[in-house]
């Protein structure tokens, strides 16, 4: 079977059909590379701020909980000024965290909640500590609360910080 198309119409159709394969060509390339931007984009002022600030609470939590022991060691009062201003450096990061795209509500709310029972049970702990107040069993029993309470904040920075590794790491797979 012969095909009807004149020479001159084939000559035509070939240039024709190179120009459509690469029209498309380009096009699928287009948009490949502004998914790889977005994937970048995500990267750079989502995933890798997120990491960031759950690294800056964990250091925040620890110099938090440093400063407590050093004020009911000194059995200085006065010291637990510093442990309050790590408390609200802690709390200002946390608030900070709120706009970030691995960070719901929910997890905010969560963690709003844990640091708040923590460091309100922390702070009566160490004044009665601090008072002189002696170590029975239920204050023995309240510590143990207190160290879960604390171990429940830790862990949720760390959780926060597998997360961003993983969402930094998904995102690259994509790119």
């Amino acid at each position: 079977m012969r095909s009807k198309m004149k020479f001159s119409q084939k000559m035509i159709a070939m240039p024709a059909l190179v120009v459509l394969a690469l029209s498309v060509l380009f096009f699928v390339s287009q948009y490949f590379s502004q998914k790889n931007t977005d994937y970048l984009t995500q990267i750079e002022t989502g995933f890798v701020p997120a990491l960031e600030w759950a690294h800056i609470l964990e250091r925040q939590l620890t110099a938090l909980e440093r400063a407590m022991q050093d004020a009911v060691s000194a059995q200085d009062q006065d010291e637990l000024q510093k442990a309050d201003e790590f408390a609200n450096a802690f709390s200002a990061q946390l608030d900070a965290g709120r706009s970030l795209p691995i960070v719901t509500p929910e997890e905010y709310q969560a963690w709003r909640a844990a640091f708040e029972r923590y460091y309100a049970r922390a702070t009566q702990i160490s004044k009665r500590l601090i008072a002189g107040e002696s170590v029975s069993d239920k204050m023995v029993a309240e510590m143990q609360e207190l160290t879960s309470e604390y171990n429940k904040v830790r862990e949720q920075a760390h959780e926060g910080i597998e997360e961003a590794k993983h969402s930094v790491s998904e995102a690259f797979d994509k790119v």
